[in-house]
C-alpha cells in the first residue's frame, strides 16, 4: 500500500528540477496527507483515552508524564496542565503505563469500547516519600523541607530529561531563596552559565562562554524587552524581571528551529506559575530584612548621597494561585525589594622606574587610592495571570507583567600622589617633593530608573489529531539615567591645587597615615573646604526597547499501521525596535570655586570615602 507520505517524498524528489511544479506538487501532497482517508477509516473503528495526571498531595498537574499503551509503542507526554490523550485506540482491554521522574510508575487497566472516547484520571505519589494509602506518616520539620525540594527536583529532572534538545531545567525555589528577586542570582549556579555584575548586582548573563547579546530571555517562550543600559547591544539585563513570578528555569543550550536568530549561545526561558498547574489553591509569602556585613544597625547614618537612611531594610513577595474551577483559574503575585550596599577598597600605586626616582629593587609609594561605592537598589514588581477553557478543545492563557528598577550609586575616588623624584622614602615612609603632589575627587554619581511592561496571550487547541499552539506578546521596556534634574553631576574634577605629599607608617597595603601640606601649613585633607571645583559633567542617556511578536504552529498526527507520525507547520513574526540617546554637557569654572558651595559632606576620619555630591546649584 503506498500512503500518502510516501507518495508525497516520492513526488518531491521525482519532481526537484520541475522548478515551476514544485509548489503545486507541495500543496496538492499536503491536501492528501491531511485527508488521508485510510485514516479516517482507522478513526470510525477506533477509540480515544485522555486524562489528566495529578500528584494529589501536591495538588501540581504533572507536565510531560510519559503514558505508554502496553503492548504498542503508541506513547504519549502529558502537557503542562497535566492532560494527554491517546487516539486511535483499538478497541478491547488495554493497559496505560504512566510513568514521571520521582514517582511510583503507574498501570491501570481499562476496558475500551469502540468508537468512543473514554476518560482516564491517573493519580501519581511516592510510597517512600509520602507513605502508602491512608497510613499516617509523622514528619519532623527537617523531613517536610526535603520532601518539598525533592518534589521540586523531580519535576525539573522530568523536564529535563524528555525535552527535545540540550536543556537544563531547575524549579525556582530549588536554590532556595534569592535576594532581591534577581533571576541572575539564580541562574549562576547552573553548569556553563557564568553572570556578569555592575554596580554590585547580577546585569548579564554568558552562556558556553558567548557574549550575552547571543542569549535571548523570554517568558513561556514569548520575548521580553530589555532597555539598553549603557551601550549600543542587544544583550538582556536582569533587572527588570523577577523570579517571583516563575514555576520553573529553563535555559536552552543548543540550537533548534523554534528559537530566534540571535540564540547562538542558547537562551533562558521562564515558565510561569499557571492556575491549571494545581487543583488547589496556594498562597505563599517571605518577609525579609536585607543589610551588609558592616551596616546592621537600625539608625540611621550617612549615604547614599547627601541624605541620611536606614541602611538595614525589609522586603516582601508573595504568590497566589487560585484554580477557581476546571475551567477557570488565575494568579496574582508580587515583590518588593528595598537594599542598601557598598564596596569600598584601597590601591597603592608602587613606583619602579628609575627616571621617576624608583627602581626595581626599591620602589617607593608614590600614588595611594580611596574607593567608596554605595548603592541603593529599589525593585517592585507585579504579575496577573488568567487560565480560561471557554471549550472543552482550547485552553488560552493571559499573562501580564510589571517591573520597577530605580538604582542610585554614589561612587568617590579619593587618589593621593606624590609626584615623581620624592626627596626621600624608604620601605616606611615617602615624603615628596615640595608642591609636586596631587590631592583628587572623582565621583562618579548615577541615578537609573527604568520599567518594563510585558502582556502576552497563548493559546492552545486539541481536538481529535490535531493540535495548534498560538502566542501574541508585546513588551516595552525603558530606562533613564538622570543627574543634574536630580539634584547633581555625574562626574567631576576636584582636587587641592600643588600640595605637598607625604606617607609614614607604610604597610604592605596601605599607608598609616597622610599629611598634605601647603606652603609651610599643614592642610587637613578631610576639610571639604579645602578643595577647588575645577568641572562638572552632566550625561543624561534615553533608552527603550519594545518587541512585538506572534508564533502559531498547527500540528496533526497520523498512524499508518503501527507506524505512528506527525506532520507539523508553523510561523514566527518579531519586530524589535531599540533607541538610545545620549547627552553630555560639561561645565568648566573660569575661576576656583570653594567646595563648600558644591559639596555636601567630606571625607570621613577613618580614611574611608565620604559621602559626596556636587549639587546642581553649584552651577
Amino acid at each position: 500500500m503506498n500512503f500518502p507520505i510516501i507518495a508525497l517524498i516520492q513526488a518531491l524528489f521525482h519532481n526537484a528540477a520541475h522548478r515551476r511544479e514544485f509548489p503545486v506538487l507541495l500543496i496538492a501532497s499536503l491536501m492528501l496527507v491531511f485527508n488521508n482517508p485510510l485514516a479516517a477509516q482507522e478513526s470510525s473503528a477506533s477509540s480515544t483515552i485522555e486524562g489528566r495526571v495529578l500528584n494529589p498531595l501536591t495538588g501540581d498537574y504533572l507536565n510531560n508524564a510519559v503514558v505508554t499503551l502496553e503492548g504498542t509503542n503508541r506513547e504519549v507526554m502529558t502537557d503542562s496542565s497535566g492532560a494527554y490523550r491517546l487516539s486511535q485506540v483499538v478497541p478491547g482491554t488495554v493497559t496505560l503505563r504512566v510513568f514521571y521522574t520521582g514517582l511510583d510508575t503507574q498501570r491501570v487497566d481499562l476496558d475500551v469500547p469502540a468508537g468512543t472516547t473514554v476518560t482516564q484520571n491517573i493519580e501519581m505519589t511516592s510510597r517512600s516519600r509520602y507513605g502508602a494509602g491512608d497510613d499516617v506518616v509523622s514528619l519532623d520539620k527537617f523531613v517536610v523541607e526535603t520532601t518539598r525540594e525533592m518534589d521540586a527536583a523531580d519535576i525539573a529532572t522530568n523536564e529535563q530529561r524528555f525535552a527535545p534538545s540540550l536543556k537544563n531545567v531547575v524549579a525556582a525555589d530549588a536554590f532556595g531563596d534569592v535576594g532581591e528577586g534577581n533571576v541572575g542570582e539564580f541562574v549562576k549556579y547552573l553548569p556553563g552559565v557564568s553572570i556578569n555584575y555592575g554596580a554590585g548586582d547580577a546585569a548579564t548573563m554568558v552562556l558556553r562562554g558567548l557574549p550575552p547579546s547571543f542569549t535571548p530571555v523570554t517568558i513561556d517562550g514569548v520575548s521580553m524587552a530589555s532597555a539598553a543600559s549603557s551601550g549600543t547591544s542587544r544583550q538582556f539585563e536582569f533587572e527588570q524581571v523577577s523570579i517571583n513570578n516563575a514555576a520553573r528555569v529553563e535555559i536552552t543550550k543548543s540550537q533548534i528551529p523554534s528559537l530566534p536568530a540571535n540564540s547562538i549561545g542558547g537562551s533562558l526561558n521562564l515558565i510561569s506559575k499557571r492556575a491549571f498547574d494545581r487543583t488547589r489553591p496556594l498562597f505563599s509569602y517571605r518577609t525579609f530584612l536585607t543589610f551588609t556585613d558592616e551596616d546592621r544597625s537600625l539608625d540611621k547614618t550617612p549615604g547614599p548621597g547627601t541624605k541620611e537612611t536606614r541602611k538595614a531594610r525589609p522586603g516582601l513577595d508573595f504568590s497566589y494561585i487560585a484554580p477557581v474551577s476546571a475551567d477557570f483559574g488565575y494568579t496574582v503575585t508580587g515583590m518588593y525589594s528595598d537594599q542598601y550596599g557598598r564596596e569600598r577598597f584601597s590601591a597603592p600605586t608602587w613606583e619602579y622606574l628609575p627616571n621617576n626616582g624608583g627602581s626595581e629593587s626599591n620602589p617607593f609609594l608614590r600614588g595611594y587610592q580611596l574607593r567608596d561605592d554605595p548603592r541603593e537598589t529599589k525593585r517592585q514588581s507585579i504579575g496577573l495571570g488568567a487560565d480560561w477553557r471557554p471549550f472543552k478543545a482550547l485552553t488560552l492563557t493571559f499573562n501580564y507583567r510589571f517591573n520597577d528598577y530605580d538604582l542610585q550609586t554614589n561612587v568617590n575616588r579619593l587618589t593621593f600622589n606624590t609626584g615623581t623624584k620624592p626627596t626621600s622614602f624608604d620601605e616606611s615612609n615617602t615624603q615628596g617633593r615640595t608642591n609636586a603632589g596631587s590631592v583628587t575627587q572623582s565621583p562618579l554619581w548615577t541615578n537609573k530608573v527604568g520599567n518594563t511592561n510585558f502582556l502576552a496571550l497563548k493559546g492552545n487547541y486539541r481536538a481529535g489529531d490535531w493540535k495548534a499552539d498560538f502566542s501574541l506578546g508585546y513588551s516595552k521596556s525603558k530606562v533613564n539615567y538622570t543627574d543634574l534634574e536630580s539634584g547633581f553631576f555625574r562626574t567631576g574634577s576636584i582636587r587641592i591645587n600643588t600640595p605637598t605629599v607625604g606617607y609614614s607608617g607604610i604597610s604592605s597595603i596601605r599607608p598609616g597615615e597622610i599629611t598634605v601640606t601647603k606652603g609651610a601649613a599643614l592642610t587637613d585633607w578631610r576639610n571639604i573646604d579645602n578643595y577647588t571645583v575645577l568641572s562638572g559633567e552632566s550625561l543624561p542617556i534615553q533608552s527603550r526597547d519594545e518587541i512585538a511578536s506572534g508564533e502559531l504552529n498547527l500540528r496533526r498526527e497520523f498512524s499508518a499501521g503501527s507506524f505512528p507520525f506527525a506532520v507539523q507547520v508553523g510561523g514566527h513574526y518579531r519586530r524589535q525596535v531599540r533607541d538610545r540617546a545620549q547627552q553630555r554637557f560639561i561645565y568648566n569654572y573660569l575661576e576656583p570655586v570653594p567646595s563648600s558651595r558644591i559639596w555636601k559632606r567630606g571625607v570621613q576620619d577613618d580614611m574611608r570615602c565620604g559621602q559626596m555630591a556636587v549639587r546642581a546649584g553649584g552651577v
